[in-house]
């Protein structure tokens, strides 16, 4: 779990007679961490700082509890949103299912950044697999339990972005958006996830208040929507 806070902290919590009980928690580097992931072995904790457009690498230790003096690499930049893309904003960290690379996903620079992992806690760097239109705002990837592509979701563009993975990273094969035609509102895109079979995809719209449906199929185009879910609140 991480703290979103300025002086940004990433922790481990075990859940014993009832209640969470905490094991042991580190800095995480910089400031206002806002994604923490394991690697498919749970060697690795991988976190994106969003407030300092960072990434820090930790090994857990014996307990699960991440062990300080993990790796950072923090990236430089901006966007066209002088809002919101002043500077770099990593959103967004998630290992290859092969675990040999970490993407790091940046809302602030529109990029899409990978890791190669060669080491257990070491960042070298990276490589930019996918500038993402300018100002849309990348802020969720996500691979496909078993197929070669991963989805992205762009938050300030409101899209879902299909890839194909390959050796050398992400190719781009068709974009959608996560709203209804003719919506003229002020929404951002938020979270996304797959169901267990990997068929269907879910992106919660922040403002029309609203979940996309879309259908995922590894064969053209890959994604269709199928429908808007009311939210239930805003």
């Amino acid at each position: 779990l991480v703290a979103e806070q300025g002086a940004g902290a990433v922790g481990a919590w075990r859940r014993a007679g009832g209640e969470w009980q905490k094991i042991g928690a580190v800095p995480s580097g910089g400031r206002e961490p806002c994604y923490v992931t394991l690697d498919p072995a749970e060697q690795r904790i991988a976190v994106a700082n969003y407030g300092s457009g960072s990434v820090a690498l930790f090994e857990p230790g014996g307990d699960g509890a991440p062990r300080d003096g993990g790796t950072l690499w923090a990236n430089n930049g901006h966007g066209p949103n002088a809002e919101r893309q002043e500077g770099p904003h990593m959103h967004c960290v998630c290992f290859s299912p092969d675990s040999r690379w970490l993407y790091a996903v940046d809302l602030g620079t529109d990029q899409i950044l990978r890791f190669a992992l060669d080491a257990p806690t070491l960042l070298r760097e990276p490589q930019c697999v996918y500038h993402a239109p300018p100002g849309s705002g990348p802020r969720h990837l996500l691979f496909h339990p078993t197929l070669p592509i991963a989805l992205l979701v762009s938050e300030l563009a409101n899209t879902l972005t299909l890839f194909d993975v390959r050796p050398d990273g992400l190719s781009s094969r068709s974009r959608c958006s996560t709203l209804p035609a003719g919506f003229t509102g002020d929404s951002l895109g938020g979270h996304l996830a797959l169901n267990a079979a990997g068929t269907h995809g879910y992106v919660t719209n922040r403002g029309h208040d609203s979940v996309a449906v879309f259908r995922i199929d590894g064969a053209e185009p890959g994604i269709e929507l199928l429908q808007h879910v009311a939210s239930g609140g805003a």
